[in-house]
């Protein structure tokens, strides 16, 4: 399979994951407005949570649009996938998101990479 060819598809493959991880978020904060709603958490609970959900799904959604640029810039699946990693790393920590935006990430392209070798 062509180099460029493997790049475009990790590129392609990834962000449907990171929009997959996106709809997970979404899906999470769902139950917690439910869980709020039957009462069974308290209005602190529930607005430091869905803080936190807010901020993982803008944290997903700043990363998806870094990834376009991307595309021409490296040679190997294994370059573009360590660059992403470092980059998505160190973004997370400059943008002062919750550190788990950084691991659901990932785990999105380790899952990504493994399955394209």
């Amino acid at each position: 399979m062509d180099k460029k060819y493997r790049i475009e598809r990790y590129i392609k493959i990834l962000k449907i994951e990171l929009e997959d991880l996106e709809y997970d978020v979404q899906y999470g904060e769902e139950l917690l407005k439910k869980r709020f709603d039957e009462h069974k958490i308290t209005d602190y609970v529930f607005m430091e949570n869905l803080s936190t959900f807010r901020s993982e799904l803008a944290g997903i959604r700043k990363m998806e649009k870094e990834i376009d640029a991307l595309s021409g810039k490296y040679e190997t699946i294994e370059e573009l996938s360590a660059y992403i990693n470092d980059f998505f790393k160190k973004k997370v920590k400059d943008l002062g998101l919750p550190e788990v935006v950084y691991v659901l990430i990932k785990r999105k392209l380790d899952k990504v990479y493994k399955y394209l070798n």
